[in-house]
C-alpha cells in the first residue's frame, strides 16, 4: 500500500475486501489529503451486474476465456465437500495459493 505522499494525480485507491490484521491494519487515510483526481472505490460486483441475463451473459464470456486459455485459473487445492472445514482452515492460514475446490 502506498503512504498517503505516494499517491500521483490520477491513481486509483482500489479496496477489495476488508482485512484488518494482514500485513497489519491500514493507517487511517485523510482524503482531503489526496490529490482531486484520484479515485478512491470498493468496487462490488452488483454495480456491474445488476441483472440475472447480465450474469449469464458475463459468466459464458468468463468461461469462453476459460477455454481458449486466454484466463488461466490457478487452482490451489481440492477438497471433498465433507472437509469444508481443512479447506477453510487453509485459507485463514494464508498457506494457499490459488483458488480452493468443495468437490461433492
Amino acid at each position: 500500500m502506498a503512504a498517503r505522499g505516494d499517491f500521483e494525480c490520477k491513481d486509483i485507491l482500489t479496496g477489495w475486501g476488508i482485512d484488518m490484521e494482514w500485513p497489519k491494519p491500514l493507517p487511517p487515510i485523510d482524503l482531503r489529503t489526496l490529490p482531486k483526481s484520484v479515485l478512491v472505490t470498493y468496487p462490488t460486483s452488483l454495480h456491474h451486474v445488476r441483472t440475472r441475463e447480465a450474469l449469464l451473459t458475463r459468466s459464458a464470456e468468463l468461461f469462453h476465456f476459460v477455454e481458449e486459455g486466454k484466463l488461466q485459473v490457478s487452482i490451489g487445492g481440492r477438497y471433498p465437500l465433507a472437509e469444508a472445514a481443512r479447506a477453510h482452515e487453509a485459507i485463514q492460514s494464508r498457506t494457499t495459493t490459488g483458488k480452493l475446490l468443495l468437490l461433492p
